[in-house]
């Protein structure tokens, strides 16, 4: 009875309205709860999300034709090459511990460390459309990588106090967190090629080489805050609410080409 767990797996997997899109999903997550004495709980879990998808548009379709009249569409119309794909996944651990003293008070302290990547080739359709030739679009494809580390420290105490003969609650608290991003881009030579009209187009498009050029970022942000709130009981139908926080955030590092560099 002091040891708790569960264990979950889901998955899904769909087409949709849109030409040459589909999806899959799965989940994996599990869940420990340990019972330390009799006012201690420990508790440490890990959760795993992927998401893969076939044909994602990545953009939207054009909203008017070059006269300026708006298009009309089909609902099914998809701007992605019949080659293109969205991967992601999101891998997230934690554990907490929860410690209840006699008096009410109660201490929680928890780390939680997250991995989130993705994996994409992608194509974007540019421009404005001849409204009776449906010409007039252009490709833009694009291979992209991400990979974020996110480490988050909290740690609060909260409980009763007595003042004035009566009952108020106040909680206090200070947390961290670091996150680490690392981005890359890939671009072939042939951006700009016309596009045939996207109501009959079926997404067939060379693969390119994606090897002509390469756009990056790196970057790290850093975060600290301290807090505190009180909720007073200054009569039976009557609470106020009072609380502060300090908060010191940092960045530095790189975003396609552009310094990140900050701190508030």
């Amino acid at each position: 009875g002091t040891l708790r767990g569960r264990f979950i797996v889901a998955g899904q997997k769909s087409d949709s309205y849109l030409d040459r899109y589909e999806n899959g999903r799965t989940l994996f997550h599990g869940i420990l709860e340990a019972d330390i004495g009799g006012s201690t709980l420990l508790t440490v879990g890990h959760t795993r999300e992927e998401s893969k998808s076939n044909g994602a548009m990545w953009g939207a379709l054009p909203l008017y034709f070059s006269d300026g009249s708006p298009t009309r569409y089909d609902v099914s119309t998809n701007t992605a090459a019949d080659w293109t794909y969205w991967n992601s996944y999101n891998e997230t651990s934690f554990a907490e511990v929860v410690h209840r003293f006699d008096n009410d008070w109660k201490l929680k302290a928890g780390l939680t460390h997250k991995k989130i990547t993705s994996d994409t080739a992608l194509f974007y359709a540019y421009g404005t459309p001849d409204r009776t030739t449906g010409l007039g679009l252009y490709s833009y494809p694009s291979l992209y990588d991400m990979n974020n580390l996110q480490d988050i420290v909290d740690v609060s105490a909260s409980g009763p106090f007595t003042l004035g003969n009566r009952k108020h609650d106040l909680i206090v608290g200070a947390n961290w967190s670091k996150s680490k991003e690392k981005e890359h881009s890939y671009y072939g030579s042939d951006i700009g090629t016309a596009l045939p009209d996207l109501a009959t187009w079926t997404g067939n498009y060379p693969k390119p080489a994606f090897d002509d050029s390469t756009r990056w970022s790196s970057f790290e942000d850093n975060r600290q805050s301290v807090y505190a709130a009180a909720r007073l009981n200054l009569d039976d139908p009557i609470k106020l609410i009072i609380g502060a926080s300090a908060i010191s955030a940092e960045s530095s590092g790189i975003s396609y080409g552009q310094d990140r560099k900050r701190s508030d």
